[in-house]
C-alpha cells in the first residue's frame, strides 16, 4: 500500500485587531496542540494584525485541517503556496508576536510581503 504524499501549505490570515498578546498566545497554543494531535507539523507566527504559517502532513489531513480552520475561525485564510514534500521540515511551534521584536518591525509593516518571501524561499529550497 502506498502512503499518502505530504502536503506543505504556506498561508497568511488576518488577526482580529481587538485581540491582545494573551489571546494571541492562547490561539497559537491551541493550534499547535490541535495540529500535533492530527500528526501535522508546521509553525505559526503573529505579525501584528496578521498570522503567517506553514502546515504540513498527509495531504487529506492538511486539507481537512485548513477547511476546519476556515470554517470555525479564519474564513479569510489565504494560501500562498502548496507543494508536495518528502517529509515535514518543521516542528510544531508558535513564535508569538514577531511584531514586538526589533527584527519583526519590517515583517509587521509588510506581513503579506513577509509571507510571500517565506513561500518563495521554501519553493527555492524544496
Amino acid at each position: 500500500m502506498t502512503s499518502e504524499p505530504n502536503l506543505q501549505v504556506v498561508f497568511h490570515s488576518p488577526a482580529d485587531v481587538a485581540i491582545g498578546g494573551a489571546e494571541i498566545k492562547r490561539i497559537g497554543q491551541e493550534i499547535v496542540q490541535a495540529n500535533s494531535m492530527l500528526g501535522l507539523t508546521g509553525f505559526l507566527v503573529s505579525l501584528g494584525e496578521t498570522f503567517v504559517g506553514v502546515i504540513e502532513g498527509p495531504t487529506s489531513v492538511v486539507i481537512s485541517r485548513l477547511e476546519e480552520i476556515m470554517a470555525t475561525c479564519v474564513p479569510q485564510l489565504t494560501v500562498l503556496r502548496e507543494a508536495i514534500v518528502e517529509e515535514g521540515r518543521f516542528v510544531n511551534c508558535f513564535y508569538g508576536d514577531l511584531g514586538q521584536s526589533l527584527d519583526g518591525r519590517m515583517a509587521e509593516s509588510h506581513p503579506c510581503q513577509f509571507a510571500d518571501a517565506l513561500a518563495r524561499r521554501l519553493s527555492a529550497t524544496a
